[in-house]
């Protein structure tokens, strides 16, 4: 929620040890180390998108959305309604949101989906501006990015799951993720 009128002065007293609401933020114009080292380090090429998700990241939407994610743990559904074993986990909406948000902008896969000088750069600049306002979705994110050289290495799974892993559409229904359900429709 954006405040309307924050009120620093207070019958009680006054703050004054805390800075201001922000606003939205421009997470790559503002960081001028960072645009400079992704410059030296190769990854110019990457600068319209990296200024893109700058304005993404920093945007006050995603930090409530943060906040709202780190506000809401994970639940564990156990069991469901009529007593039987499910163990889901149960994720905030704003959870969602943000891995949507971090899957369509490349967040997890930057490097592999543009294999050329300076990608890697440009990668761990995606990750740092969305660190910036989130952390907790840059987990599954990590792991997206770091299993892409095992399973090269094995053709038989990565076939399978590399394509899947470069995806830039995030699917939030927990499903299995070896076969696509029969649509809802479909009769068994």
């Amino acid at each position: 929620m954006i405040p309307l009128k924050p009120l620093a002065n207070l019958p009680t007293h006054e703050v004054t040890n805390m800075p201001p609401h922000l606003g939205d933020q421009d997470l790559w114009l503002t960081d001028a180390a960072l645009r400079e080292g992704v410059a030296r380090e190769g990854g110019g090429w990457a600068g319209d998108k990296l200024a893109a998700f700058g304005k993404i990241a920093g945007a006050v939407e995603i930090f409530e959305k943060a906040d709202q994610a780190n506000r809401h743990s994970p639940e564990l559904k156990a069991f469901d309604r009529n007593g039987m074993r499910i163990n889901q986990a149960e994720f905030h909406p704003a959870y969602h949101d943000l891995m949507a948000v971090a899957i369509e902008n490349e967040v997890p896969n930057f490097a592999w989906n543009h294999p050329e000088p300076g990608a890697q750069v440009a990668h761990a600049a995606l990750t740092y501006m969305f660190n910036q306002p989130e952390g907790g979705v840059l987990c599954p994110m990590a792991m997206t990015y770091a299993v892409v050289p095992a399973l090269r290495t094995t053709p038989s799974i990565g076939d399978e799951w590399i394509p899947r892993l470069l995806s830039t559409s995030y699917d939030p229904r927990d499903i299995p993720a070896g076969k696509k359900p029969a649509p809802p429709w479909a009769c068994s």
